[in-house]
């Protein structure tokens, strides 16, 4: 009798969650791919997790990822008018650094790491990636300065290159419009600050994100988007590179 064949998955994106996905599947015997063409990148408000995050991840409290704790949030109104008030601890990291961080956790599981810009996929049987069929998947990539070529084939393809990713757009239908945001970011290399600021402005739909580097951010936001709680936890994610929080 044959032993059954190990099961490929192709996971499109190595963020945080792709490689937090592609360490899970790899622990559990899958043969994974890792389609991330970046070693390292920033981005803006994209490296904040809250206390209840760290308790679901203790693996993030570790000396090579320096972070900041926050423990207050400046709201300042359209009219600038400000108050403060207590957060439950967030934690900021760089996100150069968590990326980094996560995929060697990932490749160190056995995932392989393809630093490849996927450029389309398909399953076998249909006539684009992401319709019905029972057929493999295959992934055409290409790495710097090379053409495109094919990978696979995978019994699973997992879409995690963000909520704006090609991949992620293809297999699952489009969101209603009152549910896009659009978000908008800055940087400043060198400056850091104990509390997050979060800034209304008259007539300004959506939520504009913007951090600094070893700081946590400030960003714009309409009020009917959320609360104020969960907007000051998503505009706050920027780390402080160098300055470590104590382990609790």
């Amino acid at each position: 009798m044959q032993p059954e064949r190990e099961r490929a998955v192709a996971v499109i994106g190595g963020g945080p969650g792709g490689a937090q996905c592609a360490l899970r599947l790899a622990d559990a015997g899958f043969r994974v791919t890792v389609f991330e063409p970046r070693a390292q990148f920033e981005k803006a408000c994209g490296g904040g997790i809250p206390i209840r995050g760290m308790h679901h991840f203790p693996f993030l409290v570790d000396a090579r990822l320096p972070g900041k704790e926050i423990r207050e949030c400046l709201i300042v109104s359209p009219s600038g008018r400000e108050a403060r008030f207590p957060l439950d601890p967030l934690y900021v990291f760089s996100r150069a650094d968590l990326h980094s961080f996560m995929l060697a956790r990932a490749t160190t599981a056995g995932a392989v790491w393809a630093r490849a810009r996927v450029v389309s996929f398909q399953r076998a049987g249909t006539e684009s990636g992401g319709g019905p069929g029972a057929g493999a998947w295959s992934v055409r990539a290409s790495h710097p300065g090379e053409d495109a070529s094919t990978f696979g084939p995978f019994d699973f393809l997992v879409a995690a290159d963000g909520a704006s990713g090609s991949a992620r757009r293809r297999l699952l239908p489009g969101e209603e419009p009152k549910n896009v945001s659009q978000g908008i970011g800055y940087y400043v290399p060198g400056v850091s600050e104990e509390f997050i600021t979060l800034k209304f402005y008259e007539r300004l739909h959506g939520y504009g994100q913007g951090a600094r580097r070893e700081t946590a951010g400030r960003s714009s936001a309409t009020p009917r988007a959320s609360s104020i709680r969960s907007r000051a936890r998503g505009s706050t994610t920027r780390c402080c590179r160098g300055t470590f929080w104590r382990r609790p």
